[in-house]
């Protein structure tokens, strides 16, 4: 068999030409399918991080709703219960204000919370303090008050004593509201 250079070219052309083309369109498809692969893997994530975020949002919407129920007995109460530490701040604004010098410890009790006070200042600051903290919203009650006038024997700031023990009142709701 005799093969002429001719022939050997017809046959390479015949299956190099749709070979050539063949691999020319098979490499843009791998292109293409590399590309969907990380369009459909981006998605992939993207699912992921929404499926995270709602059920993010559905364990907060729980959250809030159990915060809720408990917010709103703590709200209904609120007539009835006055907070411990709103009171002592109530104090010691009022005190900072008229230039009152306190300490405040809080006392074990017979369930009531109780606080003892001692202080030093003017006279006219602490009946201005009494009065303010017993007819304001606190309406705080003062079980023992001491009240020790100044002296020539005291060196320091010369100014009048105070000892107190006061308790948080328990506030009975209006039945007409």
């Amino acid at each position: 068999m005799n093969i002429s250079s001719r022939k050997i070219i017809f046959l390479a052309g015949w299956v190099g030409i749709p070979l050539f083309f063949w691999l020319g369109r098979i490499e843009p498809a791998l292109e293409r399918s590399n590309s969907a692969r990380a369009t459909k893997e981006g998605s992939d994530e993207s699912r992921d991080i929404g499926r995270r975020s709602i059920s993010r949002r559905d364990r907060l919407e729980t959250e809030w709703n159990n915060f809720r129920k408990q917010a709103d007995i703590q709200l209904a109460n609120l007539d009835t219960d006055l907070h411990p530490h709103l009171v002592q701040k109530r104090v010691f604004e009022l005190a900072a204000r008229l230039d009152l010098d306190i300490d405040i410890q809080e006392e074990s009790g017979d369930g009531r919370r109780r606080f003892s006070l001692r202080g030093e200042g003017s006279w006219d600051s602490f009946i201005s303090w009494i009065d303010a903290l017993e007819k304001g919203p606190h309406r705080i009650r003062f079980e023992n008050l001491q009240l020790t006038l100044p002296e020539e024997r005291y060196s320091d700031r010369g100014g009048t004593r105070i000892e107190a023990l006061f308790a948080i009142p328990h506030i009975e709701k209006d039945s007409t509201t």
